[in-house]
């Protein structure tokens, strides 16, 4: 029974206060607790809306929840960086360089200012010479970027509608500056003032070094709940740590090279450990659980940063297992303003909490524009899994050390057979993957 993952099915349905809406015994979902778990099972799970906290695996009632929860990913072989992206990376790198986060040219602008405020008889030129507004019958000026373009195309000997053209094109390599590879690639350790490194670490199995690590990370742990997220000490020790971030029931495998699993993605500052994402890598993305850091470098804007990292890893890995594409962020919460920067890395994709198909985020804002909950994709002949009132019968069950369909082990089973939790376990992880998986009957 090794190949196969094994399931308790644990309730119909629980509540617990939200942390969303701070609502009380108003966040709803089912759960099971995972004895074993295969990576390709979880990654079908979470492509019907499951998600794991340790052990436990866990489905929102999204009709029902006060919050609800959908699947969020980025298609990172396709990702492209906004403005305000680059500009995370590029703070990153020149605190890593230069051991500042401010531009040198940043400084020499302030104290220009001050001379020039600081100087009465500049002051009072600028306000006599003035101007009382644009001359409409004028052309519009060009920016400053613009005219450097035109000055460099002059000098090449082209002609202004040439250069109007060139300007203009979006795929000119000016156009369209540096992507997420070059600007992470940018680091040069041999030149820089800080060292800075990741490490990936199987974290289940435990591998050596996460067991010489553990430690360094829990106090690290400790930090941010603490500062971010104003837990007391007394409740983010070392089995808080190891029961939410550390038990896997996923197993170790490998497929086309690539480690597949639970690890801890490690970013160390001058041999220090400073930040740790965890996730799992699967056969189609890498999910993204928790991600917590040092509240010292809380300026290096470590959770933004992390989400390029972690993009990055995946167009490497990409490389050898080309089914891995995506970067699964968790759970979208519409409703939540901490989650909004979520929806800012493109392409993004909603899970449709019907159908399950993979829907585009901005067809699906508008939706959630007027309610929480929403089909986010139309209705189709094709919905993914359709479970008939006959399928539970067909579930593959766990009893005394044997595998039985759900229908023949009422045959021998003398107690009751709990029907109505296999029906509702099988319409929750789907047809499939209830004659794939093991459901333990006791």
């Amino acid at each position: 029974m090794s190949s196969y993952s094994i399931f308790q099915f644990l309730s119909k349905e629980s509540s617990q206060n939200c942390g969303y809406c701070s609502g009380k015994d108003s966040s709803t979902s089912a759960g099971m607790w995972a004895h074993t778990l295969t990576v390709q099972d979880y990654q079908a799970l979470i492509n019907r809306n499951w998600r794991r906290s340790g052990c436990y695996c866990y489905k929102p009632w999204m009709n029902k929840t006060c919050c609800p929860a959908y699947m969020i990913r980025c298609d990172a072989t396709a990702f492209k960086l906004s403005k305000h992206q680059k500009k995370v990376i590029k703070k990153f790198n020149r605190y890593m360089m230069t051991g500042s986060i401010t531009e040198p040219n940043q400084d020499s602008a302030k104290e220009d200012s001050t001379t020039e405020t600081s100087n009465p008889v500049v002051s009072v030129h600028k306000e006599v010479t003035k101007g009382v507004g644009a001359d409409p019958n004028k052309p519009k000026a060009m920016k400053a970027k613009q005219l450097r373009m035109l000055k460099k195309l002059e000098k090449a000997g082209t002609s202004n509608t040439e250069a109007n053209a060139t300007s203009s094109c979006p795929s000119n390599k000016s156009n369209q500056g540096k992507g997420l590879t070059d600007l992470l690639e940018e680091y040069d350790s041999s030149t820089a003032k800080h060292k800075f490194e990741l490490r990936m670490v199987r974290s289940y199995p435990e591998s050596a070094t996460f067991k010489e690590t553990v430690a360094e990370e829990h106090l690290i742990y400790q930090k941010y709940q603490m500062a971010v997220h104003g837990d007391p000490k007394s409740k983010v020790d070392m089995h808080q740590f190891r029961r939410f971030l550390v038990d896997s029931p996923l197993k170790e495998t490998s497929e086309d090279g690539v480690e597949l699993g639970s690890f801890h993605y490690q970013y160390l500052l001058d041999g220090q450990i400073i930040a740790v994402e965890v996730m799992d890598v699967l056969p189609e993305c890498i999910s993204s659980k928790y991600f917590f850091y040092d509240p010292t470098y809380d300026f290096l804007t470590l959770g933004t940063y992390s989400t390029f990292r972690s993009i990055y890893l995946i167009q490497q890995l990409h490389k050898s297992l080309s089914s891995l594409k995506y970067y699964l962020m968790g759970f979208y919460i519409h409703a939540c303003p901490k989650m909004k920067y979520k929806a800012q890395f493109s392409p993004s994709y909603l899970l449709c909490p019907e159908s399950y198909k993979w829907t585009p985020i901005e067809d699906c804002l508008p939706q959630l524009d007027i309610s929480k909950y929403s089909r986010l994709a139309p209705p189709t002949e094709q919905d993914a899994d359709r479970v008939s009132e006959d399928d539970f019968n067909s579930t593959c069950c766990l009893h005394d050390r044997t595998i039985y369909t759900y229908n023949s082990l009422k045959t021998v089973r003398r107690r009751s057979s709990n029907e109505d939790q296999v029906k509702l376990y099988t319409k929750l992880v789907g047809k499939t993957l209830s004659t794939s998986m093991l459901l333990y009957m006791r």
